[in-house]
């Protein structure tokens, strides 16, 4: 049996992969925490010991973990209906799936986003995402590194397939930019 692979940022079925991973990173967390506590309040027979000192100091990653925990959970993943529709268009495309765009006001949910001829293109099925705010949030980033693509967000899939499909009869004068960008692009996703 092969082992089970890291599901990369970007690819389909991160948001689950990653629920998945913070929970159980989260629980074992905690469960170490307190089993140094208990260890040490059963050898001493007081909670005022070194191990106790310590089972505290567990307890800081285990917050921040539980803190990556909830920010998870309350993410959509996308669906796989819309997947096949887009990944069926998807073709000579750099193309991230699955991404959670952060900024200091809001948090934009982009189902899939594709990135050629220094044309950025996305759709969100999400309601709550603010489509404005997201290409502006991503125009701006892009522009602190020094790259100056258009960028579109759809919410209608249709729009978003038909726009895939004019990208891909565009030439390219650069790939590798094409992919600088998305990679910015991930960054900025959780």
């Amino acid at each position: 049996m092969m082992p089970k692979r890291k599901i990369e940022k970007g690819t389909f079925g991160y948001l689950n992969n990653q629920k998945k991973r913070m929970i159980i990173r989260t629980i074992s967390l905690f469960a170490i925490s307190l089993a140094i506590f208990i260890m040490g309040y059963l050898t001493t027979k007081t909670k005022a010991n070194l191990l106790t000192i310590v089972a505290m100091l567990g307890m800081l990653p285990a917050s921040k973990s539980a803190v990556e925990m909830i920010l998870f959970l309350r993410q959509q993943s996308g669906s796989d209906e819309i997947y096949q529709k887009i990944e069926a268009h998807a073709t000579d495309l750099a193309i991230a799936y699955e991404l959670v765009l952060t900024s200091y006001d809001k948090n934009f949910p982009i189902s899939a986003i594709v990135v050629k001829a220094n044309t950025v293109c996305g759709y969100s099925e999400q309601e709550n995402c603010d489509i404005a705010a997201a290409e502006k949030h991503i125009a701006a980033i892009l522009k602190q590194n020094a790259l100056k693509p258009t960028v579109k967000i759809f919410k209608e899939i249709e729009k978003f397939t038909n726009r895939m499909d004019a990208l891909k009869d565009l030439e390219s004068e650069n790939s590798e930019k094409d992919m600088d960008i998305l990679e910015v692009i991930k960054a900025i996703s959780i």
